[in-house]
């Protein structure tokens, strides 16, 4: 029982620590690409041109994950998406110039990273190593294989129009712009709700990706002024609804900062309901994590107990008033409820999600967690508050 568990622990702590040896070493060479993202790389060097979901085969990930390598490569200048014969939606990916000049040098910095991995090492163990380890990751790619559910190769049109609130949210829309006009978070933020719908009804795959991957879908506050406004009767409201549900259960959240932070709010309000039966709570609250609350809530906290009982509430109190203490058999029944209707499920993805993010941009879970809570890039408005 104990070799099982060293063997878990060693695997584990072994990836995390070969990832981050090697993407520093590309760093320090120059290089700001990712070890996934060297594999997309070194698989169209041997390769050639290749569509996504050949990546996806060759180097072993769901072609979700590597649409994120791809646009991080072609964010970096070191691939372009080209058109696959007639089919406009279907894109093959080619290296550019720029990574063939590179890609002698790249190879070497990855070659002598494993040197300095297997360093004073006999060949004899490595060739052992290498066979038990193959040995280990057929045996989970068998079990893999025997339990993997069916995925979905549905198009993201129709599976949006799987969510009830998309189909009652889109009738016909006739870029009228009368949403925008209306939209209170149009005020604020880069956000036109029109254009989003417009985008949404072109049926375009790629577009609507690109939306789901956006800081746009999260600047909707929900209200539905747009319903009372619209003449075709959308409601552009619910078409947000559903493209954040699509965004959380495909883990394309994850590449904008306003959708990053559904783990802060994940953590926050969906756990203090389970934890206290309240969105926010006193004992749930971290100054050190929102130091725009100042020092005056700083003192607040530090003084809770006397603060609450000058103020009259029943601070985890038993009985009736203001944060009284919620019965465990009420706790209790929030959980089933969020276990029956997916909510607990939702909530493992936006953790399962975030946690493959943070290790694909090099840091710790407990770091981008952090980033979630209190990183503002103050690129989300044309406005000057």
């Amino acid at each position: 029982m104990i070799l099982s568990k060293q063997v878990g622990v060693y695997l584990n702590q072994g990836h995390c620590l070969f990832k981050q040896f090697i993407y520093n070493s590309f760093l320090e060479n120059g290089f700001d690409i990712t070890p996934e993202q060297f594999l997309v790389m070194d698989a169209l060097w041997d390769e050639g041109v290749l569509n996504q979901q050949q990546i996806a085969d060759n180097i072993q990930k769901d072609k979700n994950s590597v649409t994120k390598l791809i646009d991080g490569l072609e964010k970096r200048g070191l691939v372009v998406r080209i058109a696959a014969g007639t089919d406009r939606r279907s894109k093959n990916i080619l290296l550019t110039k720029q990574a063939e000049e590179i890609k002698a040098k790249v190879v070497e910095v990855a070659l002598h990273a494993v040197e300095q991995i297997c360093n004073d090492i006999p060949q004899k163990e490595i060739t052992r190593f290498v066979y038990v380890l193959d040995r280990m990751i057929k045996n989970m790619s068998t079990a893999v294989a025997t339990e993997k559910k069916v995925q979905t190769t549905d198009a993201l049109f129709d599976r949006l129009m799987e969510d009830y609130r998309f189909r009652e949210g889109l009738n016909a829309c006739i870029n009228c712009g009368t949403c925008t006009a209306i939209c209170p978070a149009a005020e604020f933020y880069k956000y036109d709700p029109r254009g989003l719908t417009s985008i949404i009804q072109s049926r375009d795959d790629e577009a609507i990706e690109d939306v789901l991957k956006s800081e746009a879908i999260w600047y909707c506050g929900e209200c539905m002024s747009c319903v009372s406004r619209c003449p075709r009767k959308n409601a552009p409201g619910l078409i947000i609804m559903a493209l954040r549900n699509l965004s959380q259960e495909l883990g394309y959240f994850t590449e904008s900062e306003k959708g990053r932070q559904q783990l802060a709010l994940k953590r926050t309000v969906g756990e203090n309901i389970l934890n206290y039966g309240y969105c926010i709570h006193p004992h749930a609250f971290d100054p050190a994590l929102h130091p725009e609350s100042g020092p005056i809530t700083k003192w607040v906290d530090e003084h809770l107990e006397d603060v609450h009982q000058r103020l009259g509430s029943n601070l985890n109190g038993e009985g009736p008033g203001v944060l009284r203490k919620i019965p465990q058999s009420a706790l209790d029944e929030l959980k089933a409820i969020f276990d029956a209707t997916g909510g607990t499920e939702r909530f493992e993805k936006i953790e399962y999600h975030s946690k493959q993010k943070a290790a694909e941009m090099g840091i710790s879970y407990e770091e981008y967690f952090h980033q979630t809570t209190v990183k503002n890039s103050k690129n989300h408005s044309d406005k000057t508050l």
